[in-house]
């Protein structure tokens, strides 16, 4: 039977290129600068996804289980109803943490010491996706920031990670199985102009890949 159906009427639309409007350092260092003493538990996970580059489903979903030796978060959400994860191994992705991450961490620690989960609502059971692009367009809004949903900071982090890495550890950063999927998270003129600044607009970025990675450092 599937022989018999015809493709001739599917047209393959290029891929978005994500990357175009990616939040820029200046933006990025204004709304984390806005945020990062907040306790407000949507604000707090904003804040450390300019660090992490993650999908806000897959930080919503983030437990301290998922934490490993402090430093390591092994990201494994991607699970079919049957309960198997949807790519195999592929969609296990480890991710070390840099400096700025690893302390707020330790801060949010602190300050939910009982909860499983590292960003708990109030009801102490996981956040909500809209609920943190909701509180990611009121930042933007304080700020007179043109607002840009949650995948334009994961671009963002993407994009500064390419400006000091090449693009495999930029994909192992991503978590993604195909570099060119990683080259639309990408803007090029962000990078460009990276190079020719200081390395203060890396937000402290420093991990892009656990080839690079310092497994000795702790603070």
């Amino acid at each position: 039977m599937a022989a018999s159906v015809s493709t001739k009427g599917i047209k393959c639309l290029p891929g978005k290129n994500v990357g175009s409007l990616a939040y820029t350092p200046e933006e990025a260092l204004r709304i984390v600068g806005h945020i990062i003493e907040s306790t407000n538990v949507y604000f707090e996970a904003i804040c450390f996804a300019f660090y992490v580059g993650r999908r806000f489903n897959e930080i919503s979903d983030l437990k301290w289980s998922d934490l490993v030796n402090d430093r390591v978060l092994v990201i494994s959400h991607g699970n079919t109803e049957s309960g198997n994860l949807k790519n195999g191994s592929d969609s296990v992705h480890k991710q070390y943490l840099c400096d700025e991450a690893y302390n707020l961490l330790k801060r949010y620690k602190a300050e939910r010491p009982d909860s499983e989960w590292i960003f708990p609502n109030k009801a102490g059971n996981r956040i909500f996706n809209n609920r943190l692009n909701e509180n990611l367009k009121k930042i933007c809004g304080e700020l007179g920031i043109t607002y840009r949903s949650s995948h334009k900071i994961r671009a963002y982090a993407i994009t500064q990670v390419s400006s000091v890495g090449n693009i495999e550890s930029t994909r192992e950063f991503a978590g993604h199985t195909d570099y060119r999927m990683t080259q639309r998270y990408i803007n090029n003129a962000i990078t460009e102009a990276n190079k020719k600044t200081t390395a203060a607009l890396n937000l402290g970025i420093q991990t892009i890949s656990d080839h690079h990675c310092n497994k000795e450092k702790t603070s």
